[in-house]
C-alpha cells in the first residue's frame, strides 16, 4: 500500500500492459482495437528478433497467430 500523506503522486510509476486502444489489429478485416505489439519472428525462434517487422494484433489474433506458430514448430519437432 502507498502512504496517503507524503508521497508524490505525481510521479507515481504506473504499470503498462501493452495494450493500445488507438490502433487498429493489422489482421484483414478485423477492426478490432486494443491492440498488442506483436513480434513476427518469434523471440524463441531469432536472436535477432527486433529486427524483424512488428505490428499490431487483437488479442484474439495474437493468440491465434501463437498457437498456429507453436503447432507448425510441434510438427517440426516431431518430423526430426
Amino acid at each position: 500500500f502507498l502512504p496517503l500523506k507524503d508521497y508524490d503522486w505525481d510521479n507515481l510509476p504506473l504499470y503498462r500492459n501493452g495494450i493500445d486502444n488507438s490502433i487498429p489489429c493489422r489482421y484483414i478485416g478485423c477492426e478490432n482495437k486494443g491492440t498488442e505489439l506483436h513480434h513476427f519472428a518469434p523471440k524463441q525462434f531469432f536472436t535477432d528478433a527486433d529486427n524483424w517487422p512488428m505490428g499490431y494484433l487483437c488479442k484474439y489474433h495474437h493468440i491465434l497467430w501463437h498457437k498456429v506458430i507453436n503447432s507448425v514448430h510441434e510438427r517440426v519437432q516431431a518430423s526430426e
